[in-house]
């Protein structure tokens, strides 16, 4: 019972954080800095687009995964990072 209630806080973690982090860099996008127009020009020129997409996901997911084992963080600081990565991640492949 207590593995379900830790994998409820981390999905709950990592979905908040995700919607928070996207809004986030979305008004930045729109900005007047538009922060990740360079990056987003770059990854459409790529032809295996959903490839590197996932390419980077499974990279960043092992780093944070490594940086949790490092740095022994509970549920939800790796939440909050793995929300971070999600919506990193989509705002640049996905606009």
């Amino acid at each position: 019972m207590e593995i379900f209630v830790l994998c409820l806080k981390l999905m709950i973690t990592v979905t908040l954080s995700t919607v928070i982090f996207s809004k986030i860099f979305s008004t930045l996008n729109r900005s007047i800095l538009k922060l990740f127009i360079p990056i987003q020009r770059f990854i459409n020129r790529l032809k295996r687009k959903s490839m590197y997409s996932g390419i980077a996901f499974i990279c960043t997911f092992m780093v944070i995964t490594l940086i949790n084992d490092k740095y022994n963080l509970s549920y939800i600081s790796y939440g909050v990072l793995f929300g971070l990565a999600n919506a990193l991640i989509s705002i640049c492949f996905y606009g």
